[in-house]
């Protein structure tokens, strides 16, 4: 009869440790409820071949050091699931957005499922490396909650501050005007599209027209602001277009040898309403760093013209062209948000 009982509290001791020392996935999830269901339910399965207990984030671990990863599937969006792993430390192994191919019930379960079947191919190599590699004891626990820092800016608003070299072309006889500019875009949203707001400040080296009789230099500001979408993204770049508008600011002087400086028209600042599209090429350098290759195309509602008046005739020295485009060429770096090539720099495939 001891030796019964003994057996059976050896038994019962054995299980007790099993169970402690069985691997755990925290799981965090948003969106509808069939969705959650539907997706905890087949990773809880598939989780349960490889030996592997999943808990919802929230709920208290009882032995924190059996963490073995983390998991973060949003299913608010309709139109893409998200789903993110950490490691036990919170590294952000793989974040996998998968759009859902229609509206119907079917298609959006088929989604649900392979965004389970990714999370538990990710969950399998990270369970191999552990068995490989010898569990070194920590003086602290890691608690489940380590991979949701690293994961809560994946989505959301976010800004984009940067400087470019610009080129910009006024015509009427001018040479190229050369400059600089500071750029900034406020991102509404990390979507697919990642609707932005631009604005940009650009300085332009002055330029000299003359004849005979006068020198004029003329510098400019431009001014623009406006929305703008990522009409085409893949891993490593991205293609912004964007409307907007804004002014042309001309800030001229006349200097001559001959005329007395009397009868030259002091130096002036005139104000020119423009209309402006955009294409900008960002090439990833980092997570969170781009080249920057810009193109746009002004529209002047307004014209200028500067002349020389002598004796009542007007002699032309400067007309910029009504329609003007510019090249420029920078960097541009996330100062707050989302990375913008979070999930696709680096992510497993």
């Amino acid at each position: 009869m001891k030796v019964a009982a003994a057996a059976g509290l050896l038994v019962l001791s054995a299980s007790a440790l099993a169970q402690q020392a069985r691997p755990l996935v925290g799981l965090s999830l948003s969106g509808s409820e069939a969705d959650r269901a539907a997706f905890s339910g087949s990773l809880g399965e598939l989780l349960e071949r490889l030996g592997v207990k999943l808990q919802l984030r929230s709920a208290e671990v009882a032995a924190p050091e059996a963490l073995l990863a983390s998991v973060d599937a949003n299913f608010s969006n309709p139109d893409e699931v998200t789903v993110t792993v950490a490691d036990k430390a919170g590294r952000v192994v793989l974040v996998r957005r998968l759009t859902r191919t229609g509206s119907s019930a079917g298609s959006s379960s088929v989604v649900v499922e392979a965004a389970a079947h990714i999370s538990h191919a990710v969950i399998e190599e990270l369970l191999v490396e552990r068995r490989r590699v010898p569990a070194v004891p920590t003086t602290a626990p890691v608690p489940v909650v380590a991979a949701a820092a690293a994961t809560e800016a994946v989505d959301g608003p976010g800004l984009e501050v940067g400087g470019l070299f610009v080129s910009r072309a006024f015509g009427g006889g001018s040479p190229v005007a050369l400059g600089g500019g500071l750029h900034a875009a406020v991102s509404l949203s990390s979507g697919r599209w990642r609707p932005s707001v631009w604005l940009l400040g650009a300085y332009q080296a002055p330029i000299e027209m003359s004849d005979e009789f006068v020198q004029l230099f003329t510098q400019s500001l431009a001014l623009r602001v406006g929305p703008w979408v990522s009409a085409l993204h893949g891993r490593t770049f991205r293609l912004d277009v964007g409307l907007g508008g804004g002014a042309d600011l001309f800030f001229t002087r006349a200097a001559s040898s001959v005329v007395p400086p009397d009868r030259l028209r002091p130096a002036r600042a005139d104000a020119a309403p423009v209309l402006t599209g955009l294409l900008a090429l960002h090439l990833a350098v980092a997570r969170s760093a781009d080249l920057v290759l810009a193109f746009t195309l002004d529209v002047d509602l307004a014209p200028r013209r500067f002349v020389l008046d002598v004796g009542g005739q007007h002699d032309e020295l400067f007309a910029p062209m009504r329609v003007r485009p510019a090249l420029m060429l920078g960097f541009s770096f996330s100062a707050l948000g989302p990375e913008p090539y979070a999930g696709r720099i680096g992510a497993v495939p």
